[in-house]
C-alpha cells in the first residue's frame, strides 16, 4: 500500500484546522471551456488508470454521468461548485481511494465561510454536537431540520452521492460527512454569507440565523483516553487492557516505532495477566500492511496468510507466506472496536481477524473490506489545478 494515511491526514487537517494565514477563494470563477476540459480530463484519467472503473457503474452509466455534469456547468459556476461536480464523478466509481480535492496551493477556507456549529449524522438526521459561539441560540443535542430552506433529507442524500467510499459503504460515507460537514455544507450552498437553520429542541421548532464560525476545540463524541496515535491503558482492578491504534501509517524506518509499541504493549499485557483485551481501531485510516500484520501476529491463535501465498513475490515477500503467531501473543480472544473510519489497510486487518475468528468485532461496519485499490496516480487538473488521486492497482 502507498502512504494513504498521510494523504487522508492531509485532507482532514486541511478541512478541519481553521484560523490559518493562507486562504483560498472557493468562489473563484473559471470559464465554461476550462471547467469542461478539466472534467473530461478527470474522466479520461479514471478510465485509463483505475483497475475497477466499472465494478459498480457501467461504462454507459459513467459516460451518461459525465454528460450530465458537463451540462450543469454555467458561466457562474465557481471552483467550489465545480469541485462538487468532480466529486460526484469520482465517487461514482465507489472506491474510497479515488477523489478530487482543492489545488495544492489553495490554502484553507476562511473561518467566516464555514458552517458555524459542529454536527453529527446517523445518515438520516443531523444533530448539533457543539454549538460553538451559538450557545445562546441553540445547544448540543438539537436536531437541524433544514439549512437555508433545504431540508436535511435532501442535503444528506446529495452529500452521500459526493462522498468517496469503497462499494458504497454507508458507514464510510457517514464518517466522511461527520468529519468535514463544516466545509462540505458551505460547498453545497456555494459559500453563503449566513446560515438560517430550522432546529428542533425539546419538541419545539425554531428558525434562527447562526452567528459566524469561531474557532473552538471540537468536542469528542465518545470517551477518549488516548491523545496519541498509539496507546495502551491497563485497568488492573478489572484485568482489562485497552489498546488504541489510530493509524498503521508507520512506513520504512518508522515501522520500528510501531513494532516497539506492539512488543512492549503485549509484554505488559501478558506480564500483568490481562484477561480482557479491547483493541480500538476506530478512525484508523490505514497505512503499512506490515504494521497490520504485526498486530495480527499478536492475537492470532493459528497460522494465517496476509496476502495470497506467492513464492515469487518481491514486494512484501514476508506477507506473501504463511505467518505464525508471535510468541508474545495475547492468549485470549480480544474485542475489536470498529467504525466507518476503519479504511484501507484497516479493512484488510479486520477481514483477516474476522475470517480466522481471531477477535470479536464490536461497532459499525468498517469503511473498507478485504479488497481495495491503491498504488495511486496523483496530479492536478490542467486548468483549475484541482488535485486528484486515482488508484492503479487492486
Amino acid at each position: 500500500m502507498t502512504k494513504l494515511g498521510i494523504v487522508i491526514s492531509f485532507i482532514i487537517i486541511s478541512v478541519t484546522v481553521f484560523g490559518q494565514e493562507q486562504y483560498g477563494d472557493p468562489t473563484t470563477l473559471f470559464t465554461k471551456r476550462q471547467y469542461k476540459k478539466d472534467l473530461s480530463q478527470l474522466v479520461k484519467l479514471i478510465k485509463k488508470n483505475h483497475p475497477q472503473t466499472n465494478a459498480f457503474i457501467s461504462k454507459k452509466e459513467f459516460n451518461q454521468l459525465k454528460k450530465k455534469k458537463l451540462k450543469m456547468i454555467t458561466d457562474s459556476t465557481s471552483i467550489g461548485q465545480f469541485l462538487w461536480l468532480c466529486e460526484d464523478v469520482s465517487a461514482s466509481i465507489q472506491c474510497g481511494h479515488t477523489f478530487v480535492w482543492w489545488p495544492k496551493d489553495f490554502g484553507f477556507i476562511p473561518d467566516t465561510l464555514l458552517f458555524p456549529v459542529d454536527t453529527w449524522t446517523d445518515g438520516v438526521k443531523l444533530y448539533i454536537t457543539n454549538a460553538r459561539n451559538n450557545t445562546d441560540k441553540t445547544a448540543a443535542g438539537s436536531e437541524i431540520l433544514s439549512i437555508n430552506g433545504v431540508n436535511m433529507e435532501t442535503i444528506l442524500k446529495e452529500m452521500y452521492v459526493s462522498s468517496p467510499s469503497d462499494g458504497n459503504i454507508e458507514s464510510s460515507k457517514r464518517n466522511w460527512i461527520n468529519r468535514i460537514f463544516n466545509t462540505m455544507c458551505p460547498m453545497y450552498f456555494n459559500y453563503p454569507e449566513y446560515y438560517t437553520v430550522k432546529i428542533k429542541s425539546n419538541e419545539k421548532i425554531n428558525t434562527l440565523q447562526l452567528d459566524k464560525f469561531q474557532w473552538k476545540e471540537k468536542l469528542q463524541t465518545y470517551p477518549e483516553n488516548c491523545s496519541d496515535r498509539l496507546c495502551l491503558i491497563v485497568d488492573s482492578t478489572k484485568s482489562t487492557g485497552i489498546l488504541t491504534i489510530k493509524s498503521f501509517n508507520y512506513y520504512e524506518e518508522d515501522f520500528d516505532v510501531f513494532k516497539a509499541f506492539i512488543d512492549s504493549s503485549f509484554l505488559k499485557i501478558n506480564k500483568q495477566g490481562v484477561e480482557h483485551l479491547i483493541i480500538d481501531l476506530r478512525g484508523n485510516g490505514g497505512g503499512d500492511s506490515k504494521c497490520g500484520s504485526y498486530l495480527i501476529e499478536h492475537i492470532a491463535n493459528k497460522p494465517y496468510c496476509y496476502w495470497p501465498i506467492d513464492n515469487n513475490a518481491t514486494w512484501q515477500k514476508d506477507l506473501h507466506a504463511t505467518i505464525n503467531p508471535n510468541s508474545n501473543r495475547y492468549k485470549g480472544i480480544p474485542f475489536i472496536i470498529v467504525d466507518g473510519g476503519c479504511f484501507s489497510t484497516s479493512g484488510h486487518v479486520c477481514s483477516i481477524i474476522k475470517e480466522n475468528e481471531f477477535g470479536i468485532m464490536v461497532g459499525e461496519e468498517t469503511g473498507s473490506t478485504y479488497s481495495c485499490n491503491d498504488n495511486s496516480l496523483q496530479g492536478s487538473l490542467k486548468n483549475t489545478a484541482l488535485t486528484y488521486r486515482i488508484p492503479r492497482t487492486t
